[in-house]
């Protein structure tokens, strides 16, 4: 037990990344024809189950806690919802621009998609956000915490974007993605319901606008350097990540 409490960010990872494998490939063989994101409900698993095996049911209570802090401002919610609508039409208007081509219409998700999508981000961020990015912090300053994380990721990813220099390009838009997620994360004051929002309405958005004929490998491009706009003013501007000091 102090192995894991000595090197509890790593145990957290792998055992993670171990049990959404488990989560991605048994329901794709025995419930193919359900979809259902099974595989973004391992972090907020491990992380419950971590924070019980670690610190027992008074752990529990002051883990719930620490994801829903007192404190609901407009400002973050605000933020949290529509950043990711600006950075996908954007990045969709970039591609619009290049491929010379326009969208009409904007497509419809069943009521049964969006729910499961909003399961799916809830269990990926509980893990994630919730856990593992105020463990990071304790260690490291906001700007490498985001950076360390993004990298995590985007490995976690790697069942659905990992090949080569397309997965390098994913990369780069989860390590931006992770920077404002931690300038959100401060916003909020630790508030999980800032991440959840904000990665709820990055998916819904890019659910919702038609994809173009573009190859994936220039989407990823666009969608790496428009993200990383204003990852890159936050750094600058935010004292959030002027701050040298850990957790910041």
């Amino acid at each position: 037990m102090n192995t894991i409490r000595k090197h509890i960010l790593l145990f957290f990872y792998i055992f993670t990344f171990l049990l959404t494998g488990i989560f991605f490939f048994v329901p794709a063989l025995l419930l193919p024809n359900v979809s259902f994101p099974f595989f973004q409900l391992p972090p907020a698993i491990i992380a419950f189950a971590m924070v019980v095996m670690l610190d027992r049911s008074d752990g529990i209570k002051n883990f719930c806690k620490s994801l829903f802090p007192v404190g609901f401002h407009l400002e973050w919610v605000l933020a949290s919802a529509l950043l990711p609508l600006a950075i996908v039409l954007t990045a969709t208007i970039v591609e619009s621009v290049m491929y010379r081509r326009g969208f009409n219409s904007f497509q419809v998700l069943a009521p049964g998609a969006v729910m499961a999508m909003a399961i799916g981000v809830i269990g990926e961020e509980i893990g994630f956000r919730g856990y593992l990015l105020p463990l990071l912090l304790k260690q490291h300053n906001s700007l490498k915490t985001s950076i360390i994380l993004g990298v995590l990721w985007a490995f976690w990813h790697a069942a659905y974007y990992g090949e080569g220099f397309g997965f390098l390009l994913f990369a780069v838009g989860t390590i931006a993605l992770s920077i404002i997620m931690t300038w959100l994360y401060h916003k909020s004051n630790g508030n999980v319901i800032a991440a959840v929002l904000f990665h709820f309405s990055m998916n819904f958005c890019a659910a919702i606008i038609p994809e173009s004929k573009m190859s994936d490998l220039t989407r990823r491009a666009i969608f790496a350097v428009v993200s990383m706009v204003p990852a890159i003013i936050l750094i600058f501007v935010s004292p959030v990540f002027r701050s040298k000091k850990n957790g910041a």
